[in-house]
């Protein structure tokens, strides 16, 4: 199942270790948040490949199954 977090601040790296514990069953393809700096940072250390700023855009680009809103 490929998922996207929205907001990528304090809970949503939270997420990202709960659902990483799901294993092979889950995909992290992206990171969106409105600070581009943050969303880089947040990508870069829970290894997510797609960082984005602009969350219409993101959901085109990597077509997730789940969205995670962490806002």
């Amino acid at each position: 199942m490929k998922v996207a977090l929205v907001g990528t601040g304090t809970i949503a790296g939270i997420h990202a270790e709960a659902l990483r514990g799901l294993g092979d069953r889950v995909d992290l393809v992206a990171g969106v948040d409105v600070d581009g700096s943050l969303a880089r940072t947040f990508c870069r250390t829970h290894g997510i490949p797609h960082v984005g700023t602009d969350l219409a855009r993101v959901l085109e680009q990597t077509r997730p199954d789940l969205v995670h809103v962490c806002t």
